[in-house]
Formats: C-alpha cells, structure tokens, sequence
C-alpha cells in the first residue's frame, strides 16, 4: 500500500517536472532589439569588419540604399546591442 503511494507520487513528480519544464521553455525570453537595424545587421556588418565603414557611413548607405533612416549615433548603438545579443544567444 505504501509502496503504491510512492511509486504513485514518483510519478506525478515526474510529470510535474515535465510540464514545469514545457512552462519554462514557453516562457523563456529573448531579448531582440526592435532595431531597424536588425534586418540588415549582417550586411551591415560586414560593411562594418570588412569594407572598415563608419557608423556615419553605415547610416548613409542605410538612407539610401534601404529607405531607413538613423543618426549614427542610433546605428552604433543598434549595432552594439544587436552584437551583445548575438553573441549570447550563440548566433554571432
């Protein structure tokens, strides 16, 4: 009889850790920036680490070649943030 209640609330336990654990995968945050930026981050990048453009220079091509205007004040920070967040979640 007791044997049956443990084995019973071993079970439920089990259970119980699994749909904590479905909660906690729904519920789990990811901090993307809502940056204009973040479309064209890669592109951007890449004018960035291999053409050596500055943020001013990465605002231009922004305005004219992608319709999105930014200061480069809000390019850099967009770009250091979308950069943190990257690097985090493992994807950069």
């Amino acid at each position: 009889m007791i044997e049956e209640k443990i084995i019973q609330l071993e079970n439920e336990v089990e259970k119980l850790k699994s749909i904590k654990a479905e909660i906690k995968s729904k519920r789990k945050k990811r901090n993307y920036s809502g940056s204009k930026l973040r479309p064209y981050f890669i592109e951007a990048k890449k004018l960035k680490e291999d053409y050596k453009f500055s943020f001013a220079d990465i605002s231009l091509w922004l305005k004219t070649f992608k319709k999105i205007k930014m200061k480069p004040d809000g390019v850099r920070s967009a770009y250091r943030r979308i950069e943190k967040e990257d690097e985090i979640s493992g994807e950069g």
